[in-house]
């Protein structure tokens, strides 16, 4: 093409053909070769030509990432196109034009793109494409927090889905549905289509919708706590994304790993992989993004006690999401806003940044931003002497708080990791299976029918044995775990090697040494770990201190993270229940519930995991252990 080029530097038709052949092994020199030819195709009246030269320009622009130049440039080919009669191929170019914009944040001009681009489409019956563009509305509205209108888009799009060839397409509303759920804190129907994406992307086995859903449902195991599976989906999903090259989903899980360590306490870990999230989202020019980051790294420096960097990366985070029109972005800045300035003992502007977030979730209906404003407003009016107000403002807390966290969504969660658990088990069966099958192939080939009748009995007989052998060993073994856990019941309630300090009564730290005397009279007399959903926060209060101090003594001194080392003393309150036959008169359910845990699922993970059995191997044990061996 070169050769011809140089032989024939004034063929429009060269120069395209050229360009488009090089959109994606080098996007800058088509990008160069496709502006030299658009004002040569104007001056020659070629609409043809022009047209191309304008769509080759757009292409190189996605390969560049330059969504500024792919929304100028699509909506000049849209107007070409429409200029000319050719109204599918105008909806296709606004199509790119609202996507651009929607990348960099300029919500209103997706939104206007957008509808053109719904509107040729119906003009022309084309139902082939329509659902991907009502996915697109709705992500558009749900970051300008029109909830009601993204959950429309999403529906219609899902009834239009429902034949062969859409699955793409349907995987993609059912998840984003439920990212709209949750983000206004309905968590059963947010798991429940978030389920239905990963059925279908595991059906399609669509990798990035896969990675897409894992992130998803990972994000509802940390509402409820359950991080070791929160990391691992989330880890899951990051490698597939870095796989495929995926900067923009990498950036998006990165921040979801970063608010993982941030709920555990570790907060280099989360600064470092926020600001690794924010360098990528600059890079993109993902300004919604950036935002969303800085209001990420403010929090943890609130946490830390650092209040005036915290208000700094506040006040940025609000400015930018004003600018951009994300409401949601907004309200959460305003309610961080708010919390910090309560910290700082600056009420006035506390209360300022509270009332303003309150009307900001109302009006988009964001419950958990709400339940957030409300337990700090309570907090406020306190501090103020307001005693009725911060009543009722405590009252509309905890109403949100028992809608938000239900029973269902809970055993839902547990469900999902069962089924998670069992395809990887599925999968080394399948492995030992296919080894199987290979071994028996060889047996026929080498082995006349009398060696192999043989050799299969010989085998069966060997792996009855081994199996027998197993079990015997398994129940042993958890006979033995019983009784080690017996013996550590013997030692006195929760002192301090139970709980797992290390270092705390030899340091000269007055302080220190009164909040742990202090939080070992909560844990012995108060038994205040059973109380359901207890927080870093209740626990800082309780002892009179701050979160970033309490996180540090429990990191440091006792070597632990918040959940396992409340879960612990959980663990050993129904451990001493068991022994003392509670079980006999009371479900498990109810001897979880009494020790604090919200489900029979989550007492049973961390029983198994501090206990080493899981409660009903532990109960079956007890007897066995009590009975003299003969």
């Amino acid at each position: 093409m070169y050769r011809e080029l140089k032989s024939n530097p004034a063929s429009l038709g060269l120069l395209n053909d050229l360009a488009a052949a090089l959109v994606d092994i080098a996007p800058e020199k088509a990008d160069s070769l496709a502006m030299i030819c658009l004002p040569k195709a104007r001056t020659d009246k070629n609409l043809t030509e022009e047209v191309r030269a304008l769509m080759n320009i757009v292409n190189a622009a996605w390969g560049k990432s330059d969504f500024n130049k792919v929304l100028i440039y699509a909506e000049r080919t849209a107007e070409l196109y429409l200029s000319t009669g050719q109204k599918v191929e105008a909806a296709s170019a606004l199509n790119d034009a609202a996507l651009a914009a929607y990348e960099i944040d300029l919500y209103d001009v997706a939104l206007w793109n957008y509808r053109r681009t719904l509107n040729l489409l119906l003009e022309t019956d084309d139902t082939e494409n329509l659902p991907s563009v009502l996915v697109n509305l709705g992500q558009v509205h749900e970051r300008m927090g029109h909830s009601d209108s993204a959950i429309y888009c999403y529906r219609q799009a899902i009834g239009l889905c429902q034949g062969p060839g859409f699955e793409i397409e349907l995987t993609s509303a059912y998840g984003n549905l439920g990212l709209v759920y949750r983000n206004i804190g309905n968590f059963d129907l947010a798991l429940e289509n978030y389920t239905k994406a990963r059925d279908i992307s595991v059906t399609i086995d669509d990798k990035e919708s896969m990675a897409t859903d894992l992130n998803n449902i990972a994000s509802l195991y940390v509402h409820w706590e359950n991080y070791a599976m929160a990391r691992e989906y989330f880890q899951l999903a990051l490698d597939i994304y870095q796989n495929s090259s995926r900067q923009d989903k990498v950036e998006v899980t990165m921040s979801n790993l970063a608010l993982l360590y941030q709920k555990e306490g570790k907060y280099d870990s989360a600064l470092a992989l926020f600001n690794t999230a924010y360098a990528i989202a600059s890079k993109l020019g993902r300004t919604g993004s950036m935002a969303v980051k800085l209001s990420n790294i403010g929090i943890i420096y609130y946490e830390l006690g650092n209040y005036d960097t915290a208000i700094y990366f506040q006040k940025e985070a609000l400015r930018i999401g004003r600018d951009l029109g994300r409401m949601f972005a907004v309200c959460s800045a305003l309610q961080n806003l708010g919390e910090i300035y309560l910290a700082k003992n600056d009420l006035p502007a506390s209360r300022s940044n509270l009332e303003e977030a309150l009307d900001c979730a109302d009006e988009i209906q964001a419950r958990t931003i709400l339940e957030k404003v409300y337990k700090s407003q309570s907090q406020l009016f306190e501090k103020m002497g307001n005693t009725q107000e911060a009543f009722n403002a405590y009252k509309k807390y905890i109403a949100i708080k028992d809608s938000v966290f239900t029973k269902q969504s809970q055993d839902k969660l547990a469900e999902l990791e069962a089924v998670y658990q069992n395809e990887k088990k599925q999968q080394q069966i399948q492995l030992l299976l296919n080894n199987k099958a290979l071994n028996e192939a060889r047996i026929r080939k080498n082995h006349i029918l009398f060696y192999w009748l043989s050799s299969g009995l010989l085998i069966l007989l060997i792996s009855s044995a081994f199996i027998f052998t197993l079990f015997v060993q398994k129940a042993r073994a958890n006979r033995m775990l019983v009784e080690k856990n017996l013996k550590l019941m013997e030692q006195d309630d929760y002192d301090e090697m139970t709980l797992g300090i290390r270092n705390s009564l030899t340091i000269g730290d007055e302080e220190k040494i009164r909040l742990i005397s202090e939080l070992n009279r909560l844990i012995k007399q108060e038994k205040i770990f059973t109380r359901k959903l207890l927080t870093l926060n209740e626990l800082a209060e309780s002892l009179g201190t701050n979160t970033a101090y309490l996180s540090r003594i429990i990191n440091v001194d006792f070597q632990d993270n918040f959940p396992n080392f409340i879960n612990q003393l959980r663990i050993q309150e129904a451990q001493k229940m068991f022994t003392g036959n509670k079980h006999k008169f009371m479900t498990i359910e109810g001897i979880a519930d009494s020790v604090g845990f919200h489900s029979r699922s989550v007492f049973n993970v961390y029983f198994k995991k501090f206990s080493g059995v899981t409660p009903s191997v532990f109960i079956k044990n007890l007897e066995k252990v009590s009975q003299p061996q003969t």
